[in-house]
């Protein structure tokens, strides 16, 4: 990978935008990079709120929550800026919102979303801008809610 296929991006919250990368045969499993927003966040601060949502990513990830898999910080070209710009580069999981899920799923996923976040807690983290209803994914398999995935440590913090 290298550089943002589109310009387009999956998703966009206050203060990042997340794309999908370009991947090769070789690449093990689907890519995404988020990007912070440069209008909202000051230059000076993006390489350490990357790096802290990287580092919570990939505790979260070997602690066997049910986070994407990190792969790592880097600079990508995007079509979007005129240079390459400082992203958090990881496996991309494709999922249906909370508002997406049929009613009768909805239970379901509320109880996933719960058990993933206590786990975090019980490890020491502090679970913040995280509901069931907003960043996280929910995998759905015929009409079941098979897995529930948490991809936003923006504001979390470790006690």
């Amino acid at each position: 990978f290298g550089h943002i296929t589109e310009a387009k991006a999956l998703d966009q919250g206050g203060e990042a935008v997340v794309y999908r990368l370009s991947t090769t045969p070789s690449t093990p499993f689907p890519l995404c990079a988020k990007v912070f927003n440069l209008n909202f966040v000051y230059p000076h601060h993006i390489s350490s709120d990357l790096e802290n949502e990287a580092r919570i990513n990939q505790n979260l990830y070997e602690a066997g929550i049910s986070v994407p898999r990190p792969v790592g910080l880097f600079r990508l070209l995007s079509p979007v800026f005129s240079s390459s710009v400082p992203s958090f580069v990881r496996e991309c999981i494709d999922g249906r919102t909370y508002d997406q899920l049929f009613p009768w799923q909805k239970e379901k996923a509320v109880k996933l979303f719960e058990e993933e976040r206590l786990k975090a807690i019980e490890l020491g983290f502090i679970p913040r801008d995280c509901y069931p209803t907003k960043n996280c994914l929910y995998t759905v398999k015929g009409w079941n809610v098979k897995r529930f995935t948490l991809f936003d440590f923006s504001f979390w913090r470790r006690t």
